[in-house]
């Protein structure tokens, strides 16, 4: 019963909700007592995993890439 509350909150934000978010929606939205670390391993066993933000990577060439104005001029 819980993995299948778990399973339609994931689906519902289309894949983007972890576990903290998935507990939070459980626990506020759903009114469900239930620990965290219990709906991480049902998520992990599940096989579900949220998205997660990406690292922004620096310039490879060494150099300082970044513009020196605010409205950059290329030609």
């Amino acid at each position: 019963m819980l993995l299948k509350q778990i399973q339609e909150i994931h689906e519902q934000s289309r894949g983007t909700y972890g576990w903290p978010r998935v507990h939070a929606e459980l626990q506020l939205g759903l009114g469900v007592e239930v620990n965290h670390k219990r709906v991480a391993r049902l998520m992990r066993e599940a096989g579900l995993q949220g998205l997660y933000r990406r690292r922004r990577r620096g310039c490879t060439c060494g150099c300082d890439c970044r513009t020196t104005s605010m409205r950059p001029r290329w030609s």
